[in-house]
């Protein structure tokens, strides 16, 4: 049996999560990026991932741990919830 591993396997729900929450649109974000609307729009969809760099920068933008960005679902119950999340990562950036 062949299992297909995706690296990325929450990048694109948790890439359009954070925008949404952001009340960013694609065309906004890849603005703030410096990148094409449909570059945004392909990561989104899974049809391509952002570089590394481009990963980094995504990350920072949206003040999230890269780790969590990838293998975590980012999930959103109320602004405080996220508020409280948002600064727990901090900390663990901070002493990892």
């Amino acid at each position: 049996m062949l299992i297909k591993y995706n690296e990325y396997m929450y990048l694109k729900e948790n890439l359009v999560f954070l925008r949404k929450i952001s009340k960013l649109t694609q065309d906004e974000l890849s603005i703030d990026l410096n990148v094409k609307r449909y570059n945004v729009a392909d990561w989104e969809q899974g049809r391509s991932e952002p570089s590394l760099n481009m990963l980094i920068l995504i990350c920072r933008y949206f003040k999230v741990n890269i780790d969590v960005m990838l293998n975590q679902k980012i999930e959103l119950f109320s602004e405080d919830d996220f508020e409280y999340c948002k600064s727990i990562i901090r900390i663990q950036t901070i002493f990892a």
